[in-house]
């Protein structure tokens, strides 16, 4: 696409599902705020199709000094314009870069691939939608607790639901939980909303068999 176009429209995705194949994805993104919904929207889905593993490719900015200035790699002069390239399977991720050469004059082209050393976990948003978002990363005056209500799992999820996205972010895995154990004021999640957390837990923590 980039030896075509000279560019990469948004975030593109090899997805794997057992069973399911590949697909491949493209995902526009047209401002931070709307990057976060395309993540929702993400982790969703890929609970949905039972994604195991995935790789993805994205135009994005490399800066060197910008956080001691202050500045985001967007904003500083001396920024290196790159795709960043990644893999993972929920449990280690490998991600690396390649620089993007526009000249004046010409074609664009890019450099040859440096691969960072590989990271157990995840690494940034890119590298983490296998997981959902922890309770943590939100701030503790905006949190309502959720609890979730799926027949037939053995576990049941509690968190705290973004109030601005209304991502559910985890918080704790409860064994044998159910609808009239949360106490009053808890929010109680049912239907696909929670049987989709649920799948999200499942491919993060394959030794929690929820069938």
């Amino acid at each position: 696409m980039f030896d075509r176009d000279g560019e990469l429209l948004g975030i593109l995705f090899l997805v794997e599902a057992p069973g399911r194949g590949q697909r491949r994805i493209c995902a526009p993104v047209f401002s931070d705020e709307h990057k976060k919904e395309v993540f929702k929207a993400l982790r969703r889905d890929f609970a949905r199709w039972g994604v195991t593993r995935y790789a993805f490719a994205a135009e994005s900015w490399r800066s060197e000094n910008g956080e001691k200035k202050g500045l985001r790699p967007s904003e500083d002069p001396e920024r290196r314009e790159i795709v960043c390239v990644g893999a993972t399977d929920g449990r280690s991720g490998i991600a690396g870069m390649r620089d993007i050469h526009r000249p004046q004059y010409g074609k664009p082209s890019l450099g040859k691939l440096k691969l960072e050393a590989e990271t157990r976990g995840t690494q940034g948003p890119l590298l983490a939608l296998l997981h959902p978002r922890l309770a943590s990363q939100l701030p503790d005056d905006e949190r309502t607790v959720f609890v979730t209500d799926v027949p037939g799992s053995p576990i049941q999820a509690m968190g705290s639901r973004d109030p601005t996205t209304g991502e559910l972010c985890l918080y704790a895995i409860i064994r044998g939980a159910q609808r009239d154990d949360a106490p009053p004021g808890v929010e109680i999640v049912t239907g696909p909303e929670a049987e989709d957390l649920i799948r999200q837990i499942q491919l993060t923590d394959p030794t929690l068999n929820l069938h």
